[in-house]
């Protein structure tokens, strides 16, 4: 779990405008989030400049235009760690 009380503030933003855009990866039953477990991680680059996007869409050149950065953490191939399908080692 996030800590709540995570101060995310950046004292001097690497970007002021128009940061780089951060794709991160929710589409895969990922255990890491923009809104879970990585929200102090998106909360800090959001607030150096960063343009995070969550993405919960299979990837594509469509999906992907655009963007500098990608975040993918923990992807899965099911909803559960332990299920058959959830690991492509088998």
């Amino acid at each position: 779990m996030a800590d709540p009380n995570f101060d995310a503030k950046v004292a001097k933003p690497a970007y002021s405008k128009n940061g780089p855009k951060v794709l991160f990866d929710e589409a895969h039953h990922n255990f890491y989030t923009t809104s879970g477990r990585y929200k102090p991680f998106a909360d800090v680059i959001s607030n150096d400049g960063y343009r995070v996007t969550a993405n919960k869409q299979k990837f594509s050149a469509e999906t992907l235009k655009g963007y500098a950065i990608l975040v993918i953490s923990n992807a899965l191939g099911a909803d559960r760690m332990g299920a058959p399908e959830a690991t492509l080692c088998r």
